[in-house]
C-alpha cells in the first residue's frame, strides 16, 4: 500500500544524508475533531501507516478519554502534531473563546511528558503545502471524507522525510 511513499522517503532521506526513524509513530492533527494515523518504522523494513482515524477531542473529558486509549493502544516512542497558533487575522474569532485547540494541545503534551514520549510539531503550511493531495492519493494515503486524518497524514509522511530537524523538539527528561 505504502510502496510508492517508502520510495519517494528513501530518496529524500538519502539526498539529504539523513537516518530514517525508526519506532512507532503517532500524527496528530489536533483540534475539536482530531485527526490520528500512526506509522510502524522497523530496520530493514518498509515503513507501513497501520491505522488512521479521528476522534473526538472537545469537551476536554474526551480529549483525555482518547487520547489515554489511542497511546496505550499503539504505545508511540515518537509523536508529531500540528502547531496551533492565534495568527492576527483571527484575533476576532478568538474574542471570548475558551481557544479549545490550545487547550488540547496542552493536554495531549501533559500525556507525553508523563509517558516519556518524545515529540515535535510542524506548522500546518509546512506539511499543507509539501503533501498535496495528489501525493497522498498517488501514495495510496488519500482517505476520502476525513479531513482530519489526511491533515495528520501529511505531518507523519513529511516527518518520515524529512526528520525532526529544525522543529521545536521536546524530550521528555
Amino acid at each position: 500500500m505504502t510502496q510508492q511513499f517508502n520510495l519517494f522517503s528513501e530518496a529524500v532521506r538519502k539526498s539529504r544524508g539523513q537516518k530514517a526513524f525508526r519506532g512507532i509513530l503517532l500524527a496528530l492533527d489536533p483540534g475539536e475533531t482530531t485527526g490520528w494515523c500512526v506509522w510502524r518504522c522497523e530496520p530493514g523494513e518498509d515503513d507501513v501507516m497501520i491505522a488512521c482515524g479521528q476522534m473526538p477531542s472537545w469537551p476536554i473529558q474526551e480529549c483525555v478519554k482518547n487520547f489515554q486509549v489511542l497511546l496505550n493502544q499503539y504505545q508511540p516512542t515518537y509523536v508529531v502534531y500540528e502547531q496551533y497558533r492565534v495568527y492576527e487575522w483571527k484575533t476576532d474569532s478568538h474574542s471570548w473563546s475558551d481557544v479549545p485547540t490550545l487547550r488540547i494541545i496542552g493536554s495531549m503534551e501533559t500525556f507525553f511528558l508523563l509517558r516519556n514520549i518524545p515529540y515535535s510539531h510542524q506548522t500546518p503550511q509546512v506539511a499543507k503545502h509539501f503533501v498535496s493531495d495528489d501525493k497522498l492519493k498517488g501514495w495510496h494515503l488519500y482517505d476520502k471524507g476525513q479531513r482530519h486524518s489526511r491533515d495528520a497524514m501529511r505531518h507523519a509522511t513529511y516527518f518520515l522525510c524529512f526528520g525532526q530537524a529544525g522543529h521545536n523538539n521536546r524530550q521528555p527528561s
